[in-house]
Formats: structure tokens, C-alpha cells, sequence
């Protein structure tokens, strides 16, 4: 049906209602009005609209059949010019039986008359019918229009008078969302309208009183999630990565792994949904940390179109021999091109140090494209900051490993050097790629969610450590796990938020160490949020931490909180362990677990709907090969459930080894919905 124009565009079409000219009656009076009656019926079942006008001064009633060709009814009705003419309309179907019916009361004028609308109400069980009538109908094309941000289309408006014929004049153009698309004219019944920002707008052509629209949907490529991980300390075969959320249908996957290796290693990405994943674009240098020459340091960026929903396991594997010093990153985003969408990739590397780590330039052959960058220090140093460049965002900043991400929505095509700029200096890899816009995938629904999950480590030293979290939700909870040895003192950010810390921590248990939790309802966040831990004196062995960012979450979102301690022994030892449990309010709260043992690596998490937050590697074991030495600890208890119901929820981990000491807090945080 035709869309009924908003109230903010009534003004502009009073204006559109000044012709140069309107029909006469003789001698120039007017006299009968002829109004085009026009409604969309596809999706019911009617056949047929008949039109009846009374007034005082119409002794017999007109009545009209109005009917249906290709799901519209349309035609022509001449009726009486003067006032309280009452119009009432009834819809059948096929077989005669009334579906539909409405009437209004209106002065009708000689010659023009602005459009009226009739909401036509069902009658059964099916939807309402809007029915216009007016002197002219506008008609804009396309219909519908799909469009990258900063590309243009070109919009005409045909004009057809009560009669069905064409006729020449000077519309008006307006958008009812300007933040999502804008609107020019260029020509009497011609417009350009322009993609500003993502989402719809109805971009509306006005004439005579009566106005035609279109729909104009900008697919801007969307952050879904993100997560980081610190690196490995020894050489491993293989890492694994989990996203705090299942990914969704038809979105684009995009996963980017540091390491070092002997020459002949290669690198690959799967999933556990089997999607495929291509390379695209890679670097490598001479790897300058211990001077071992045969070595080389790597960066590698692999990205998976219309992937299969319910990704949450993604796995790194290197064949020919094993990697060290391994970190990654993985993020998932919607409105990405289901095919053939790489449109561009740079890369670059130095050995020198410097504060600008600029991936090369690209050249983008159409407007929109997710531009995405991601850089690495080249000998894994602690930096001091980073800041994204001109119109990028940051999505992760790891100061620790030296691993930066940003992103941006290029509008035109065109040359882009994506650059970040780094508070110290180093030698650096970087890579960019350009994935090309379209309206695919699937948005994430309503409800409490993780959007960035930075797993890191704070290293060994500092008593002050700065850290960089870029966030977009409004909810932060900070989680963190050390040895006993130091306590945390202080947490703050650079937006200002206040942070409490959650009843019951911190919980500690002999040798299992000591587990932290906070969060800050209300959230100020942004890409470039920074944080800045302290605790009581410098730090002789590192900790590892979890910074999520999250959205959805209630105004006042904390609801309960519980920990749990215990010992555990080689008897009957099963590979599991059962720690802490927590009773929500309800379905739609996001529960989160923190805990840390004495002996044995937590490898996963048991039950479905549980989510595993730590990275693991093959080999990995704290008492064993693979440990992550003394820089920091990755070892420990991390996962979060989404609950369905007010049901108790446990959590239970899968162990390398029976734990004697074992420590555990969770909390519930409410959702919006």
C-alpha cells in the first residue's frame, strides 16, 4: 500500500499543492472533482473496493467498483464538488464476501483536492488497507533502494493525473531520516539522494497535495563482537580462540594471528561450524627478539563470507612445525557482502622503530567497504598508548602484547592508507583489508550481550599498569586473577566511570590464589577508553585479566553474587571440576565466573549454553610444557551463561589434572529487556 506520509512533510506538501494550473469547469468555474483511488491489497484477499459518496445535496448515492489487477486496486471516481461529502468504501473478496471497510467525511473542492486516506479496517482476522484518493498520485522509482554509505542513486517521480495519464511538474523532495540518507533535486521530477549513516529512511516526492515515497536502506558494516588474546609464551601447534557470543547467520567472520616461526610453517583458520577461510593478505619480517635468524616474525589476516551460524570455537593451526609467541584476534560484523567481497589489501613491516604503523595504501574500487587494519609490534614490548587514525575506531589495544586493531566505513572509493599512531616507538607488521558493504547477515537481537572480550595480562614489574579497552556498551565488568603475593588497589577509567567491586571479592584460597571482580553500571564508553590498574607495590609475577564490554545491560544491573572454595583429590578425579553456583532473578541476565586453582590448566567449560572465555593452546598445561611462565597467568577459571530462567546455574570446567586448592566468584547482571 501506498505509505502514509509523516506529519513533519505536511507543510512541504501544502506548498506542492500551488499548481500553475488546475482543471475548470465552463467559463473557468470549477465544478466536478476527479480523484484516482488507489490501494494496495496484495497479501489480502480482496477482489474488489466499491466506493459510495453520499452528501445532503447528492439525492442518490454514486457508487464506484474499484478493481484489483496485479495486487492493486485502482481507478477513477467524479464527484460533485461542496461539502460534508461522505466517502465510504467496502473491500470483497472473490466470492463476494465483504473483508474490509472504512469512510471519511470531506469538503470536496472543484478541480484539485488534496490527497485523502482511508484506513480501510479488517473485517476478519487480516490487515488494515490504506486507500488514497486524490487528484494526482506520485509514484517514485525504484521502490526500494539499497545503498553502501556514501554512495548515490538516482530517484524519478512520475505524476499521473485522475485519469492514469502522465503529466509534467515540479516535485519536491524530502528525506524523513537525513542521518541515513539525504536527498537533492536534480531536475523538475528527478532527485539524487545520498547514503549518510546506517539504517532506513523514506525519502518522499511531493506534488499537488499528494506525495510518493521510497525506502532507502544504508548497509553500513557492523561490529558485532570482538575478542583479543594476550600471547603464548612457548612454541605451540595450534591456539584456540572463543567468541563470547554465537555468531549469527550469514555474517562475516575476521580473525588475525601473530607469531614467529621457522621458515615452511604455515598457518590456517577453521571453526566449529566448518566455515571456510580465506588469507586476506599476510607479512612477514625478520624476527629481531633473541636474534635467531632462521626465525621470522608473522602477521596474517583470514576472513570467512556467509558463515555458518553458531560459530564459538575458532582454531589456529600451524603445519609444518610449531609457532611461538602467538596472539590473535577475532570479531565478527554484519552487512559484509556474502561474495566476492575482498576489495583491496596492503601490508607493510619495518625493522626501525617508529610511532606511525601505517599498513600501506589500497585502492577501493566502490564506496562502503569495512576498512580494517590490524598491527603488531614486532618484539612484543609494552608501549605506552595508541590512537587511531583519521575517521578509524579502535577495536582492540593491547599494550602488553602490542597488538592494535581499528577499523573504518570508507564512503567513497579511493586510495586509503590506514595508519595508527603508537605513544612510544617500535619496529612493526601490519596488514589492512578491504571487505566490500552490502545488506546481508544478521544484526544482533534485543537483550544483555558481550561485545568486547580483552583477555589480557599485566606483566611483571609495575606497580601503576595502563591499559586500553576500546568499548561501546554500557556495562563493564573487570575481572582478574593473580597470586596472592600483591594485592589490586585501584581501578579506574579515563571516561570517568565508577567502578564497584562485587560482594564476595576478593576470594582467595591458599595456593589457588586470588580472584578480583568489578563492574561500572552506566557506562561512558568509547574506542579509544582507557584503564589504569594499581596495585600495592611492583608486581614480581603477572596477573591475566578479562575486561568485558558489554550492551543491553539495565539501568541498574547488578542482581546477585556468590563464590565458592575447595580442595580437590586424584580419587575419582574425572577430568572435571565443579565449582561455584548462582541463582538469577530470571531468564535474560548474563552470569560471569572468575576462578583460579593451585595445580592443572582449566581447558574448557561443561554444559550447553556455557561459554569458555580464556584462549588455550595445544600442549598448554600450568605444571607442564606450554605453561605461560611467570609473565602472566592463563590458566584459570573464565566463562558466562545467558540465562533462560531463574534455574541455578553451576559451573563446571574441564582440568589437565586433579586441583587440591580452588577458588571462584559469579555474578548475575540484568538486561535491559
Amino acid at each position: 500500500m501506498r505509505r502514509r506520509i509523516a506529519a513533519a512533510l505536511v507543510s512541504l506538501i501544502a506548498l506542492g499543492s500551488c499548481l500553475p494550473r488546475e482543471p475548470a469547469g465552463p467559463g473557468g468555474r470549477g465544478a466536478d472533482a476527479r480523484l484516482l483511488v488507489r490501494a494496495d491489497v496484495s497479501g489480502t484477499p480482496i477482489a474488489t473496493v466499491v466506493v459510495e459518496v453520499t452528501a445532503p445535496d447528492i439525492p442518490t448515492p454514486l457508487v464506484f467498483n474499484i478493481l484489483r489487477v496485479d495486487g492493486v486496486a485502482t481507478g477513477t471516481i467524479t464527484i460533485p464538488a461542496g461539502s460534508n461529502r461522505t466517502i465510504a468504501l467496502r473491500a470483497y473478496d472473490a466470492g463476494g464476501v465483504e473483508t474490509h471497510s472504512g469512510s471519511v467525511t470531506r469538503d470536496i473542492a472543484p478541480g484539485t483536492n488534496p490527497e485523502i486516506s482511508i484506513i480501510l479496517a479488517p473485517l476478519t482476522g487480516d490487515v488494515p488497507v490504506t486507500v488514497t484518493l486524490g487528484s494526482f498520485s506520485v509514484i517514485v522509482s525504484p521502490a526500494a533502494v539499497t545503498l553502501p554509505a556514501g554512495d548515490t542513486a538516482r530517484l524519478t517521480a512520475t505524476i499521473l493525473d485522475a485519469n492514469g495519464t502522465p503529466v509534467t511538474g515540479q516535485v519536491t523532495w524530502a528525506t524523513l531520516a537525513p542521518a541515513v540518507a539525504t536527498v537533492v533535486t536534480t531536475g523538475q521530477q528527478t532527485g539524487r539522494v545520498t547514503a549518510v549513516g546506517g539504517g532506513q529512511a523514506t525519502v518522499v516526492a511531493a506534488y499537488g497535495g499528494v506525495a510518493g515515497s521510497t525506502t532507502i536502506t544504508v548497509a553500513v558494516p557492523t561490529l558485532v563482537q570482538h575478542v583479543s588474546t594476550p600471547f603464548t609464551r612457548d612454541t605451540i601447534p595450534g591456539l584456540n580462540i572463543y567468541l563470547p557470543n554465537k555468531s549469527l547467520p550469514h555474517n562475516c567472520l575476521i580473525v588475525a594471528v601473530q607469531y614467529g616461526s621457522e621458515a615452511g610453517i604455515t598457518v590456517s583458520v577453521s571453526d566449529d561450524q566448518g566455515n571456510t577461510y580465506s588469507l586476506g593478505d599476510a607479512v612477514s619480517s625478520p624476527y629481531s627478539r633473541g636474534a635467531v635468524p632462521s626465525r621470522a616474525r608473522h602477521l596474517a589476516v583470514f576472513y570467512a563470507l556467509n558463515a555458518r551460524a553458531g560459530v564459538v570455537h575458532i582454531t589456529v593451526s600451524f603445519a609444518g612445525g610449531s609457532a611461538d609467541l602467538v596472539s590473535a584476534v577475532a570479531s565478527e560484523w554484519y552487512n559484509i557482502a556474502l561474495t566476492d567481497a575482498l576489495d583491496g589489501s596492503s601490508d607493510s613491516a619495518t625493522t626501525s622503530a617508529t610511532s606511525t604503523w601505517a599498513a600501506g595504501s589500497l585502492t577501493t574500487s566502490v564506496g562502503g567497504d569495512l576498512v580494517y587494519q590490524v598491527a603488531v609490534d614486532e618484539d612484543l614490548a609494552r608501549l605506552a598508548s595508541f590512537t587511531a587514525g583519521d575517521s578509524f575506531a579502535l577495536t582492540s589495544a593491547d599494550l602488553m602484547a602490542g597488538t592494535v586493531t581499528q577499523y573504518t566505513v570508507q564512503r567513497a572509493p579511493g586510495v586509503i592508507s590506514p595508519t595508527v599512531f603508537v605513544g612510544g616507538a617500535d619496529a612493526f607488521e601490519s596488514v589492512a583489508i578491504a571487505l566490500k558493504a552490502a545488506a546481508a547477515g544478521t544484526a544482533p537481537g534485543p537483550g544483555i550481550r558481550i561485545v568486547h572480550m580483552y583477555v589480557g595480562n599485566s606483566g611483571q614489574g609495575a606497580t601503576t599498569v595502563p591499559l586500553q579497552a576500546p568499548s561501546s556498551g554500557n556495562l563493564l565488568v573487570f575481572t582478574l586473577t593473580r597470586d596472592f603475593d600483591v594485592p589490586l588497589t585501584g581501578i579506574a577509567d579515563g571516561n570517568g566511570n565508577s567502578y564497584t567491586e562485587v560482594p564476595g571479592s576478593p576470594i582467595t584460597n591458599g595456593l589457588g590464589g586470588i580472584e578480583w571482580m568489578f563492574y561500572a553500571a552506566n557506562a561512558v564508553t568509547s574506542s579509544s577508553m582507557t584503564l589504569t590498574l594499581t596495585f600495592a607495590s611492583p608486581l614480581p609475577l603477572g596477573s591475566g585479566f578479562i575486561v568485558y564490554d558489554i550492551a543491553g545491560a539495565a539501568a541498574s544491573p547488578f542482581d546477585t553474587s556468590n563464590t565458592a572454595m575447595g580442595t580437590q583429590t586424584s580419587d575419582g578425579f574425572n577430568g572435571e571440576l565443579t565449582t561455584v553456583s548462582i541463582t538469577p532473578a530470571g531468564a535474560g541476565e548474563l552470569v560471569i565466573a572468575r576462578g583460579d586453582q593451585d595445580a592443572g590448566t582449566i581447558m574448557d567449560i561443561v554444559g550447553p549454553g556455557f561459554f569458555f572465555d580464556n584462549p588455550t593452546w595445544d600442549g598448554q598445561d600450568e605444571q607442564g610444557a606450554g605453561g605461560a611462565a611467570a609473565e602472566f597467568t592463563l590458566d584459570s577459571q573464565a566463562g558466562h551463561y545467558y540465562t533462560l530462567d531463574a534455574s541455578p546455574v553451576t559451573f563446571v570446567w574441564t582440568t589437565t589434572r586433579p586441583v587440591a586448592q580452588w577458588e571462584t566468584i559469579a555474578a548475575a547482571f540484568k538486561g535491559a529487556f
